[in-house]
């Protein structure tokens, strides 16, 4: 038995989005336990884990120029927050399964923030902090794949509904 296209890239998203939540969770259970995570590739993982830019209020408040976000409760993890986005898209992956991507292809847009975020936390690790996270590393190229198989589900419908109406 083979799987339609929909149904592998269903099953891509599923997969990607449930390495990132591992990845991303990995780092927010260390980031509360006040732990540094393993590091063995690379050396910075403690400086980028520990940096301000760690925290949702220290992240927001860098991109504002250094206002404070009184919006935003202190210490929530940036990771949680990444955990949460490929929970979404997991969740997403499952119920899509026997509904033919209907929940992805409303979701599929918003991968593209997952791009964002991991351009804007490279960037920073790079030039900011002068230091890297085979974790964070790790969870940029899953958004990025996640985001590519995301415009090929998107892809698929379109086609589908030009088949369907030159058809």
């Amino acid at each position: 038995m083979t799987l339609s296209r929909s149904k592998t890239l269903i099953a891509a998203i599923a997969v990607l989005s449930f390495l990132g939540f591992l990845d991303a969770s990995y780092l927010a259970l260390e980031h509360y336990l006040g732990a540094v995570p393993a590091c063995s590739i690379l050396e910075g993982c403690e400086i980028v884990t520990t940096s301000s830019y760690a925290t949702l209020e220290g992240t927001i408040a860098a991109i504002r120029g250094g206002e404070p976000v009184f919006l935003i409760p202190r210490g929530i993890s940036v990771a949680l927050a990444g955990a949460a986005y490929y929970g979404v898209f997991f969740l997403a992956a499952v119920l899509s399964w026997r509904a033919n991507g209907r929940f992805l292809l409303q979701l599929a847009p918003f991968s593209g923030l997952g791009v964002l975020a991991a351009a804007w936390f490279l960037s920073l690790q790079a030039f900011v902090l002068d230091a890297f996270c085979v974790y964070c590393i790790a969870s940029a190229a899953v958004s990025t794949l996640l985001f590519l198989t995301a415009l090929g589900l998107i892809q698929w419908k379109r086609s589908r509904i030009g088949a369907a109406i030159n058809g």
